[in-house]
């Protein structure tokens, strides 16, 4: 599935407002690409593709994951929300089953993120939390990200600011989350 198709697919399945999230997203994505040598394709591809399932989960959503081989997270059970991620990057499988191997781990682990989501998925982490229409962050929070200079110390930064959130508002941090921080602040790195 080239870009412009899955553009089109995607903006016929979502609302106009994640829709123009998605766009920015990409564009966010497409400047991390270029700034740390990854493919500005991929990066395009798994941005505008990050939320296709966003309003598509159901009860049934876990198991049809786990029946196509996915891994289903404690946490995403729990709020179903969270599958949106693992079934976009599921669908996108099934209609390009020769898609490049990385845009599905970076969609499946833009959400919670995971130290095996390598440096597409790092991008897309960023990407989709730091965005210009986001309103969740301030400018301020949004440069600190931004400024670091790996992608490892921008994902551990976000992790920082969600952590925070997490405390303020009583909110257990997702394990998959907890072992990404710990494999950063060990210097581990995204291959």
């Amino acid at each position: 599935m080239d870009y412009t198709e899955a553009d089109r697919f995607v903006k016929s399945r979502i609302k106009e407002k994640r829709y123009l999230h998605s766009k920015s997203v990409e564009e966010m994505a497409t400047e991390l690409a270029l700034r740390f040598g990854v493919s500005l394709e991929d990066a395009k591809l798994a941005s505008i593709f990050h939320d296709a399932e966003r309003y598509s989960f159901d009860q049934r959503s876990a198991d049809y994951l786990r029946e196509n081989g996915f891994e289903v997270y404690r946490e995403e059970e729990e709020n179903p929300m969270l599958l949106h991620g693992p079934l976009a990057s599921l669908l996108l499988k099934e209609l390009d089953p020769s898609v490049n191997e990385e845009v599905i781990t970076a969609i499946r682990h833009h959400t919670l993120g995971s130290r095996s989501m390598g440096r597409l998925g790092a991008i897309l982490y960023i990407a989709d939390f730091a965005e210009r229409r986001r309103e969740h962050i301030s400018e301020l929070d949004r440069k600190s990200i931004l400024e670091k200079e790996s992608l490892e110390e921008m994902v551990l930064r976000i992790l920082e600011l969600k952590e925070s959130y997490y405390k303020e508002s009583g909110i257990k941090e997702a394990e998959v989350t907890r072992d990404l921080h710990s494999f950063l602040i060990s210097g581990g790195h995204f291959e």
